[in-house]
């Protein structure tokens, strides 16, 4: 099996997620267990490939277009009969390809695959194929979004999945945050001295959201090296500082908007409740509703209203962990940007996604 991206690392996963909140230090994943599979199974099967699995997802909501992680460790069948980047999921129908992107693939069966799902409540069918024909990564698993980025990546730069491509980069070679195993794939780790990657300020202003409706999501585990620790900023941390962050400090995590007059800084829980542990956080702005809400773990913490706010535009660099004045400490992974506002159901699907070892199971092995 070729390999995709982090070729040079052991990406610990498991079987289809992690436990959030595990012991901190402790390691993540272990050998994938199959679930009983279909072999007789009367759908069709997908031409010039070999192999494959079928692949059971349980969602609580339906959601179209949801970028849907499947995760495995040492996955002996992939390690045996995958050739790095054959792998291809289909719909129910078992010939249907969706849109995917293949972030790692490791000779030994470990696997970060995203696929751009149509997900109804309950139990729903896919298939993982293998042992065929190279398949191809497409921005447009990510069209309509403002940003994607897994930090997977074992060096610089770190690609941008979305369409608009911005890269991440360190300030410099001794401020560049280390690869560790994280929630999907790896994570970046911050030395809470002056570790960052940025894009600065994208000429094509999208990282701006100016009055519009936007979200960001990310999984965070901190150990805060002071009170305002800034893992996401572009902005939007004092007076004279329009824009949005998130903030993971000694005594309490907030996500923030700021208009350069005026903010809004919605709590998600105190430090003690927070740290040491991975946290799927979310900021919402809804300029519809006139709230900006945050989440924590899938649920909503707190909504306040954002009557009076003005614009976010600003001409500050977008930084994932900030170089100085709120410099972080801990891990960052999967950060995300919307250009609109997700839904409470959007939000607590992604944090399942990753987060419970039952929303996505593997049948075992089927041959063609």
């Amino acid at each position: 099996m070729s390999a995709m991206r982090g070729a040079a690392l052991v990406v610990a996963l498991c079987g289809c997620g992690f436990t959030p909140h595990a012991t901190p230090d402790a390691a993540i994943g272990g050998d994938a267990l199959d679930a009983p599979g279909d072999s007789t199974s009367a759908t069709g099967w997908l031409s010039g490939y070999h192999y494959r699995k079928q692949i059971t997802v349980t969602s609580a909501a339906a959601l179209a277009d949801f970028p849907l992680g499947l995760l495995r460790t040492k996955d002996h069948d992939l390690a045996a009969h995958a050739n790095g980047d054959d792998l291809v999921v289909t719909s129910a129908d078992g010939v249907t390809p969706l849109d995917r992107e293949l972030v790692t693939s490791l000779v030994d069966g470990t696997i970060e695959l995203w696929v751009r799902a149509t997900l109804v409540p309950g139990a729903q069918t896919f298939y993982l194929y293998y042992g065929g024909g190279s398949a191809v990564s497409s921005r447009s698993m990510w069209s309509g979004m403002i940003g994607v980025w897994h930090l997977s990546d074992p060096m610089m730069p770190i690609d941008d999945s979305s369409p608009h491509a911005h890269a991440l980069a360190a300030p410099g070679p001794m401020q560049t945050p280390m690869a560790k195993p994280g929630a999907a794939g790896n994570a970046r780790n911050y030395d809470g001295v002056d570790d960052s990657v940025g894009v600065g300020d994208p000429l094509d202003g999208s990282l701006d959201v100016g009055t519009t409706s936007f979200s960001f999501t990310l999984w965070v585990k901190s150990t805060p090296a002071g009170l305002y620790d800034t893992p996401l900023w572009k902005g939007g941390t004092s007076t004279a500082e329009p824009g949005y962050c998130l903030i993971t400090g000694s005594q309490y995590w907030n996500v923030k908007i700021h208009d350069g007059v005026n903010y809004v800084d919605p709590e998600l829980g105190t430090a003690a409740q927070l740290e040491n542990q991975w946290v799927h956080v979310a900021g919402v702005v809804d300029r519809t509703a006139q709230t900006f809400a945050g989440y924590a773990n899938g649920a909503l913490a707190q909504s306040l209203p954002i009557a009076g706010i003005g614009s976010l535009d600003n001409a500050f660099a977008f930084d994932i962990g900030r170089p100085n004045n709120g410099v972080f400490k801990g891990l960052v992974d999967e950060v995300r940007i919307y250009p609109r506002a997700v839904t409470p159901e959007w939000i607590a699907t992604e944090y399942a996604n990753l987060a419970n070892p039952s929303f996505a199971t593997f049948g075992t092995e089927e041959m063609h």
